[in-house]
């Protein structure tokens, strides 16, 4: 392995982790419209970056990890028109990614119950309900 700039070890794993960081940092002071073109550039290069010789991530595995890092930046912003129209999508879109609304989902349901909000507990969880009730089976 080689060294960057900085002298830290040129790793996927490690990469992928400061920019969902920043990512979700990120979303509490850009647009949509900027963090969308941060998410398919970031995505793009850190395809492209992967050494041949290990287990390679798909561009949508990655592009998913750091999207879902926006959308809990947004949730801990409190920026719920925002969080719930990428939410919307998401849902829209579930075939591609089952596993991400879910986390995300989760998430947010564990902070509304920490804020003590049963209110919106209770949607986001028939939401939850609704997305993955063919699923599960008692």
């Amino acid at each position: 392995m080689r060294n960057d700039k900085l002298g830290y070890t040129d790793n996927f794993n490690h990469r992928l982790e400061v920019l969902k960081e920043w990512m979700r940092t990120a979303s509490y002071f850009y647009g949509d419209e900027q963090l969308n073109g941060y998410l398919s550039s970031f995505t793009k290069n850190l395809f492209d970056s992967q050494e041949r010789s290990y287990e390679r991530y798909s561009s949508e595995s990655i592009y998913a990890a750091l999207e879902e890092s926006v959308m809990l930046g947004l949730f801990d912003k409190g920026d719920t028109d925002r969080f719930k129209s990428r939410l919307q999508t998401l849902i829209l879109n579930v075939e591609e990614n089952p596993y991400m609304p879910f986390s995300i989902l989760r998430y947010v349901l564990n902070g509304c119950r920490a804020m003590d909000d049963t209110e919106n507990a209770k949607k986001y969880f028939e939401i939850l309900r609704k997305i993955y009730d063919d699923t599960v089976t008692c």
